[in-house]
């Protein structure tokens, strides 16, 4: 009942700005299968979305991020408790 109320499925063709929605489809919270494309402008729908699913980030991953000094890379955590 709480995921149905809370949803944003039931809402998204009314958002108006361009907006990128970015998520993870080894997020916990959400459902990987449920990806509204057919709600957006390129899909047919009225919302200006651009919709990325990445394989890994977790919950919040894309936040965390470690920067090996040494190597000058940026590694992104996958970790899905974060």
């Amino acid at each position: 009942d709480y995921y149905k109320k809370t949803s944003s499925i039931y809402f998204i063709e009314d958002i108006a700005v361009p907006t990128l929605v970015v998520n993870a489809r080894d997020d916990p919270f959400f459902d990987p299968t449920v990806h509204p494309v057919d709600k957006t402008i390129l899909g047919g729908g009225r919302a200006p979305l651009q919709i990325v699913q990445t394989e890994s980030g977790g919950h919040c991953g894309f936040c965390f991020q470690q920067v090996d000094r040494e190597e000058g890379s940026t590694t992104y955590s996958s970790n899905s408790n974060s």
